[in-house]
């Protein structure tokens, strides 16, 4: 059955989607039936039980009251059987509680959906100085994240985003903070660009990292290259280092074109 909009949806009942002490039982599943053929007790309290599966005792008291888990002992207590029933049954059937799941979870006490552009609304950067732009591919080459993320946020929020041409996006500093309230935009405080007409794949990660890029591998600055964000001249034939002119370099320090 589909969940309108407006209807409080129901709390899993199978305890691998309401926490990871399931899967936990499961992974160790042959050590907890180990402790309990060597011992000479048939019947075990709640703290006992607890403490004989590794979790906490409020897992114990979800699972008895959902009635995975019942009481057949003595004052309450749990059947040796029944633990071993119940151990079995998990390591045949949990799953790993993802973080899809601890998400749900999230969701369904708060009623609060997280957002798409959580990554953009949380994001630390450096806004190169006398660049009143930056693309969409630029940008996410300095939050870390995939270009058509930012160009979804320029869809959905009307006027992040001007469109310089057909295909072709840019955003202001002014729009990302009036969009973005709680990112924050570190001022520049970077080193000068060293005069040299090129630079190595190495030389551009070094001074990039200084600039404020994270992640940075010589496959990415490649990427770059093809990609037109940075200017590369291609390797003679049989070589495979590529240089990358001082002029695409200028916009990420900030110095202007």
């Amino acid at each position: 059955m589909s969940i309108r909009p407006g209807m409080r949806r129901g709390k899993p009942r199978l305890p691998w989607k309401r926490g990871p002490a399931a899967w936990e039982i499961a992974q160790r599943a042959d050590s907890i039936l180990e402790t309990l053929a060597a011992g000479r007790r048939n019947f075990f309290g709640l703290r006992r039980t607890a403490r004989i599966l590794g979790v906490s005792t409020q897992p114990v008291r979800d699972w008895v009251r959902l009635k995975h888990l019942r009481r057949g002992g003595p004052r309450g207590q749990f059947a040796k059987t029944e633990l071993e029933r119940l151990v079995h049954w998990l390591a045949d059937r949990a799953k790993p509680f993802d973080p899809e799941n601890l998400t749900e979870r999230f969701t369904r006490k708060t009623g609060r959906y997280p957002s798409p552009f959580q990554t953009l609304s949380r994001a630390e950067f450096i806004w190169p100085a006398g660049v009143r732009e930056l693309t969409p591919n630029e940008l996410a080459c300095m939050i870390d994240c995939h270009p058509s993320l930012i160009i979804k946020a320029i869809q959905y929020y009307y006027g992040l985003g001007r469109r310089k041409s057909p295909g072709r996006w840019a955003i202001t500093r002014r729009r990302w903070q009036n969009t973005f309230i709680f990112s924050q935009i570190a001022k520049p405080r970077l080193p000068g660009l060293p005069r040299q007409p090129l630079f190595s794949v190495k030389e551009t990660m070094e001074l990039l990292g200084q600039w404020g890029m994270s992640n940075l591998s010589p496959y990415r600055v490649r990427r770059m290259i093809r990609s037109g964000e940075l200017e590369g001249i291609p390797p003679p034939p049989g070589k495979r280092r590529w240089f990358i002119t001082r002029r695409s370099l200028k916009k990420y320090q900030g110095l202007g074109l």
